[in-house]
């Protein structure tokens, strides 16, 4: 691997720990309107830190419906 790839990995794996930390952030039901505006703003500084974000979002919503369907449903018996 070359330097020039070392830092790309490197600076993937930066965007993709800013993105999991603004996702957690912002995931609050009454976030900060700072921590709102400075996350527009991560948003609009680079394509790849809105990409990241979108590929999180679906990611963090897949995980969200496997949740549901591991808790067990409830049912009646009517006998």
């Amino acid at each position: 691997m070359n330097n020039e790839q070392g830092r790309s990995i490197s600076n993937a794996r930066q965007i993709e720990v800013e993105a999991c930390a603004w996702i957690g952030a912002t995931r609050w039901e009454y976030a900060f309107q700072e921590d709102l505006t400075a996350f527009r703003e991560w948003i609009s500084r680079s394509p790849q830190h809105r990409q990241e974000i979108k590929r999180l979002s679906a990611l963090w919503s897949d995980l969200n419906i496997m949740t549901e369907l591991a808790v067990p449903v409830k049912t009646t018996r009517k006998w």
